[in-house]
Parts: C-alpha cells; sequence; structure tokens
C-alpha cells in the first residue's frame, strides 16, 4: 500500500506545519482580527474574505470614508499558502472546507464514488489553495455571458478588469501578447520554464499541435508552460495581493474565524448578517449600503436557503420560511477530468530538489479543438514530468486527485525505473450539472452537494473521443524511441474492446474527478441579474464564481477577479443612490 503510506507522509508534515502556523510567522502581513461590538454598522459587509472578497475589501476601501467588514470563516493563509513547494500540504487541514460529493453510484468509482471538493477556508479562500494556473478561458465564454444578461459582460467589455488585476512578469509573454495583460495590478504572474519538457513538447508539436508562450490573449489553441500566480518567490493569492497591502486601513474590518449564518431582512432589503463566532456566540452587524455575499460556490447556495433563499419546495421540505422562490444551488459545473499516466524512458538522473519557492515539478497545458477549422477548445490537458522512483505518482494520484490507492498503486508498480508523462485531460464545457441542498438547519454542518457528472451521456462520448486524441502522442518519433507506454489502471472495463469508443466511454466514467474548478450555483440570469443583485431584493449582491451562468473554457480564478474587480466599480457607481 504505498499509496496510503505516501499520503500518511504528507498528513504526518501537516502536524508540524500547522504547529508554525500558531507561532503566527505569517500574522504580521495580513489584517488583524477586529474587535466590533454586537449590533455595530458598517457601509458594507462581505460574507467571505475570499477570492473574490479580498479584491472587493480592497476596491470598497479605496474611499477613506467607506467602511468595509469582511466576515471570514477561516483564518490567516500560512507558510504553506505562501510557497509553491508546499501546496500540496494544505488540502485536508482546517484552511480547506474539506466538503466531499454525495454518493455517486454511477460515476467516479476510481475516487470511491465521492469526489473530493477541495475549496480554501481561509483570506484569499481558494486563490491561497489551489494550483496558481491562470487561464480566462475564450471570448465566446464571456459573450455568452453577455447574451444571458447584458453587453457589459461580453469579452470587450470585461477585459480591462482582466488587465486590471495583473502584473505580468515575464517578458517573452508580454512580446507575444502583451496588449491582453496587464503589468501594473496587484497579481504577480509568472511562468517557470523547465527543461525537462522540452522532448514532450516537440512530441506534441509533431503532432500538428502549436506551442506558444501564452494561451491566454492572441491564441485559444495549443501548448504553452502554465501562466502561475507566483512572483517573488510568494503565493499571489488574492489576501497577498489585495488584502495584504491594505492591512493598515482604518476603514476597513476583518473578523475572522466568524461563520456568516444568515441573512437578516427589512421586508425585501437585506439590512444585517447574523454570525456566530468560534466560541458559538452569536452576533449581529447591520449594513448601511449593501451585503455582498462572496462566500463561494457551495457557501453562497446554503447562505441564501438559510436565509429564505431558494427552491420553494425544498425550503419548505426543511421548515424554512420562504422569502423567495429561485433556483439557488442549482446549475453546479465543474471541469470534471481523468488521468492518462504514460511511462517512459529512465532519465539520466533525478533532477535536482527545486527551492520551496518554486513548484515541485513541470506543469504545461494545452487546449485543444478536435474541429480544426474551429478557433475554440474542446477540452483542456496539463501534463507534468515526474522522475523516476519518486513519490510524486502517488501524491498526484492519491492525494491530489484521491484515487484509489490500488489504482495509484498500480501506476508507481508499472512505473518503476521509468519517468512518467501525468496527464489530466479535462472537459471544458460540459452539459452535466449538479447541485447544491441544504444538510440541515445547522449552518456548521456542510451542504448536500451533487456532482452531476456524466448525466448527460454527451459529456462520456465527448470524454472518450479526448482521450482518444490525447494518446496519439504514442505515434510521435520521441515516445517510439523511449518505447512509450500507456499504464492501464485496470479500471473495470474488460467487457469492451481495449482502445475503443465504449472502452474510453467507461474509461473515462470511472476515472471521473473534480479539477476543483466549480462554479455557477447562483448563476446570472436566473438568480442574480447583470448586476449581480439577487431577484426581488434590495441592497443584497452575490460576487463570487457561483454567479457565472456557464464555466469558461479555462482555470476560473481569473474570472473570478475580474468578476470582482467589474463589481467593485458597479458596487461604487450604485453608492450614491443608496
Amino acid at each position: 500500500m504505498e499509496t496510503a503510506a505516501a499520503v500518511a507522509a504528507v498528513k504526518a508534515t501537516q502536524v508540524p506545519l500547522s504547529l508554525l502556523t500558531l507561532l503566527q510567522l505569517t500574522g504580521p502581513l495580513w489584517p488583524k482580527n477586529a474587535k466590533v461590538q454586537n449590533c455595530s454598522a458598517f457601509d458594507y459587509i462581505i460574507i467571505g474574505g475570499g477570492t473574490a472578497g479580498s479584491v472587493l475589501a480592497n476596491r470598497l476601501t479605496e474611499d477613506e470614508k467607506t467602511t468595509v467588514l469582511v466576515i471570514e470563516a477561516g483564518g490567516n493563509p500560512n507558510v504553506e499558502a505562501l510557497l509553491a513547494g508546499l501546496f500540496v500540504a494544505q488540502p485536508q487541514t482546517s484552511r480547506d472546507w474539506n466538503y466531499t460529493s454525495t454518493y455517486d453510484n454511477y460515476a467516479a468509482r476510481a475516487t470511491n464514488n465521492r469526489t473530493t471538493l477541495t475549496s480554501g477556508k481561509m483570506l484569499g479562500g481558494s486563490s491561497s489553495l489551489n494550483h496558481f494556473i491562470i487561464q480566462r478561458g475564450v471570448a465566446e465564454d464571456y459573450n455568452y455571458w453577455a447574451e444571458i444578461t447584458n453587453e457589459s459582460w461580453n469579452y470587450e467589455n470585461v477585459l480591462p478588469y482582466f488587465i486590471k488585476s495583473e502584473r505580468v512578469e515575464d517578458e517573452e509573454i508580454l512580446e507575444f501578447d502583451g496588449e491582453f495583460h496587464g503589468v501594473e495590478g496587484p497579481v504577480g504572474l509568472t511562468r517557470e520554464p523547465r527543461e525537462e519538457t522540452k522532448e514532450y513538447l516537440d512530441a506534441l508539436n509533431e503532432l500538428g499541435y502549436d506551442i506558444f508562450p501564452d494561451l491566454i490573449g492572441r491564441e485559444n489553441l495549443g501548448y504553452a508552460e502554465c501562466l502561475f500566480t507566483i512572483a517573488d518567490g510568494v503565493r499571489q493569492s488574492t489576501a497577498y495581493s489585495y488584502l495584504r497591502p491594505i492591512r493598515k486601513r482604518k476603514n476597513l474590518y476583518v473578523l475572522k474565524f466568524t461563520l456568516a449564518t444568515k441573512i437578516i431582512f427589512y421586508g425585501k432589503t437585506a439590512c444585517a448578517v447574523e454570525t456566530q463566532d468560534k466560541f458559538g456566540k452569536t452576533k449581529v452587524y447591520r449594513a448601511r449600503k449593501e451585503v455582498i455575499v462572496s462566500a463561494g460556490v457551495f457557501n453562497t447556495p446554503q447562505i441564501l436557503m438559510l436565509s429564505g433563499i431558494g427552491h420553494k419546495e425544498h425550503l419548505e421540505s426543511m421548515g424554512i420560511c420562504v422569502r423567495a422562490d429561485l433556483p439557488v444551488g442549482d446549475n453546479l459545473q465543474d471541469h470534471l477530468g481523468s488521468i492518462v499516466v504514460f511511462k517512459m524512458q529512465k532519465s539520466i538522473a533525478i533532477p535536482p530538489v527545486r527551492p520551496l519557492t518554486e513548484l515541485a515539478v513541470p506543469l504545461v497545458t494545452g487546449l485543444v479543438s478536435l474541429n480544426k477549422s474551429s478557433n475554440i477548445p474542446d477540452y483542456q490537458n496539463f501534463f507534468s514530468v515526474l522522475p523516476h522512483d519518486t513519490p510524486f505518482i502517488l501524491l498526484f494520484c492519491g492525494f491530489v486527485f484521491a484515487y484509489r490507492n490500488d489504482i495509484c498503486d498500480r501506476y508507481k508498480k508499472e512505473s518503476i525505473g521509468r519517468d512518467i508523462m501525468f496527464n489530466l485531460v479535462a472537459l471544458l464545457q460540459p452539459s452535466s450539472t449538479g447541485t447544491v441542498r441544504l444538510a440541515s438547519l445547522d449552518p456548521t454542518v456542510p451542504p448536500e452537494i451533487t456532482t452531476g457528472f456524466y448525466t448527460n451521456k454527451t459529456d462520456i462520448t465527448k470524454m472518450a473521443k479526448y482521450i482518444r486524441d490525447l494518446i496519439r502522442i504514442q505515434n510521435s518519433s520521441y515516445f517510439q524511441s523511449v518505447n512509450a507506454e500507456l499504464i492501464d489502471p485496470k479500471l473495470p472495463c474488460n467487457n469492451f474492446k481495449y482502445g475503443s469508443q465504449k472502452y474510453w466511454e467507461c474509461y473515462a466514467l470511472n476515472s471521473a474527478t473534480s479539477l476543483y474548478h466549480q462554479t455557477s450555483s447562483c448563476p446570472m440570469g436566473s438568480v442574480v441579474d447583470g448586476d449581480l443583485k439577487v431577484y426581488g431584493f434590495k441592497r443584497l449582491r452575490i460576487v463570487d464564481a457561483s454567479v457565472m451562468p456557464k464555466i469558461p473554457r479555462g482555470n476560473p480564478e481569473a474570472a473570478v477577479l475580474m468578476i470582482a474587480e467589474k463589481a467593485a466599480d458597479m458596487i461604487k457607481a450604485d453608492a450614491e443612490s443608496l
């Protein structure tokens, strides 16, 4: 059980790292925990100091006369949240909400029919916990949002907000498509070019895939080294980029380890937020202008439902007085993926250990369209080159993506003495959707989350085609020269001819895992309008990944930054009329 031992080793390192947190080594970087009286009033109350909430806190307190209270269920990011080389030590700790999906008797058998749903529970939220990768999707993603809402959400109009948020520190990218990038924003972005990936990129190029410095601006298709939220040796979470610089603003109040439990209304106007501190004590804080919910794709619908906003039938079944019958918690979307592993030749030597300020292994991303006349990607592939006889395959397989131990042990056994190309193939535009529902009236009980993976059969058909497209890389001259082989994880697909469409459909179904890119549980057009205001209510807005009508074709963090920057301007514009 090598995987079990590797996972146990990671968890063992989490204990001393947690002790370091008690020493408050990173404490001076963040806003102090505010001391505010029960029933205190603020201009704006932001529920959640995560990816979007930290951006809003910065922008709304630019006016020193505007007071902002941020209610955050977690605490400060710790050392692991700052150093790229330690990021794997964060999931399944107190900085993670540690949610899992409901039992899935259809898909995700490689993960014991439950999907781990890692999400950040600290300042910066998932931007303090995720895999650092920045992508935007394509213009068509945002043009679709505009069709649902209004023209302010089309790509041309949201591009300035993408640019405003970032500070690209890569001369090659800026020379290649600098007009699409920012150089003065809060979030520093860099690449980590590695020599280990060169032959793999050459192999992909041989098969017809273009290789570019960047896939965010000018080009939508091809392969590129990932652009990371890392700069100056530090993770550029929104806590670090947006909150840290303003930690001493006198009009900013941050309540940590405080759970928002309910929104309080006067008629149809949001006027206050009920909270529970870490000692279980209930307090209420009043909002003079707006309550802004930025609690994330799972907790935002939970708070709304506990406040009486959601499906009438569901709320009544829970004994909750219905304030508004809205499809809260529907339309949950994610980039679902499958692991595909090749064993290569044994390298001459294991690469030297990287500094903790860098990722331990290289990471490359690709955006691919099966339709050669289309410029819109169908699937995304992430790949990493893992050196032979190291525990990385076990950590990626067993800890990061929570595959069963027997599958990960098989990957390790089959690759002894061989380097590994570890691929994660992702479906970018799933037709399948999931739900978020209340499991209890107790706000400390996790919501009931159903992923809905592959409930729309067209997704399975597509994913099988995408995997088949990827494994064409076996035909490249480099792969043949090193006798590269696809490792069979022995999923229960023996009833189908190996390599057939049906076989890969079975493979996709059984190997389904989350990329932790959940969005769209309170989308524009059904729960909120184009100004992100909850339908039927005044002074209540949602600003986080849950408002996306459709998941973008890329990692969603950049889109959340854009949404928050845009929302800040909308909120300021409305302030004069409140």
